[in-house]
């Protein structure tokens, strides 16, 4: 249901195992013991230490590119790790602190997710820490203190999790309340299957703390949605063919959302993206900085 960005692919959604795979995050180097390498870094915290209420820093700004043109959702991220960062005392167990994002079917909630823990894991300073991603029907019957002990402290994620069965909510309600090593523990889905979710099992409810909503997009925001994919895969489009693409396909009783409008960037970068004869795009076809120009042609159905 969501954009299957290469963000996504860093969590692959578990197959229906025993339990969840798991996946090691990108190696990271090892910390610097240069003095002056040690003065950037603190540069750096402080200055997101003091950056405004309600904003994000240029860095974490690129990191949330597919949603910070969206209206709202800069003041929402902002205020979530604005929060986590406040938090002086990092608890052994999971009991505050955890996340729930609700929006509309494929908008992108899965691949927010996976950026807000990127995130935090930055802001908290944590390396190597682990990651799974599951569906909630694939959670059910399994040893669920077995999946959070697997995952030392990192995170999970739980799609569509309005399909949690009420004994499977109950069970994860109560290992979060045990020694999981600070695991964040993130809930996705629309709305109502949350409510209801929580109203099935309140306990597991009063474990979040914190809900970022993903609005349904205008035609705009799926537009700088497209952008940013687009260059992501070191391509730059025609802003009013990808508009009008998208509005051709808008109907009072469908809403296009960021999954639709990323396939129809890949089914353009196929079209313009197209190879000569030695295997090379057109220099026609390339910008001044080496990205595949993508024309009105290639987003004609």
């Amino acid at each position: 249901e969501q954009p299957q960005t290469e963000e996504e692919t860093e969590a692959p959604t578990a197959e229906a195992e025993p339990e969840p795979q798991t996946e090691e995050p990108e190696p990271v180097e090892a910390e610097s013991v240069s003095p002056m390498l040690d003065d950037l870094e603190k540069d750096l915290e402080e200055t997101v230490a003091t950056l405004p209420s309600g904003q994000l820093s240029e860095e974490q700004k690129k990191l949330f590119a597919y949603f910070t043109s969206v209206r709202g959702m800069n003041q929402q991220l902002a205020a979530l790790l604005e929060e986590d960062r406040m938090r002086k005392e990092r608890r052994e167990d999971s009991l505050l602190g955890n996340i729930v994002i609700t929006g509309e079917s494929g908008n992108g909630k899965t691949t927010l997710a996976a950026d807000i823990v990127k995130a935090l894991q930055k802001q908290r300073r944590i390396k190597g820490a682990k990651m799974a991603k599951v569906p909630a029907d694939n959670l059910n019957g399994k040893n669920v203190s077995g999946v959070i002990q697997k995952l030392g402290g990192g995170a999970l994620l739980i799609e569509k999790a309005g399909a949690l069965r009420t004994e499977t909510a109950v069970q994860l309600s109560h290992a979060m309340t045990r020694r999981t090593g600070g695991l964040l523990v993130i809930l996705e889905d629309e709305k109502d299957e949350i409510r209801k979710l929580f109203i099935r099992c309140e306990s597991l409810g009063a474990k979040f703390t914190r809900t970022i909503d993903i609005p349904v997009f205008t035609n705009k925001e799926l537009v700088a949605f497209g952008e940013s994919y687009a260059m992501e895969q070191e391509c730059v489009l025609d802003e009013m063919a990808l508009y009008n693409r998208i509005g051709n396909n808008q109907t009072s009783d469908h809403l296009v959302n960021v999954a639709e409008v990323k396939e129809m960037v890949d089914e353009a970068i196929d079209r313009g993206g197209k190879k000569g004869l030695f295997g090379k795009v057109k220099k026609s076809r390339l910008d001044e900085f080496g990205h595949t120009i993508l024309l009105e042609k290639d987003f004609e159905i």
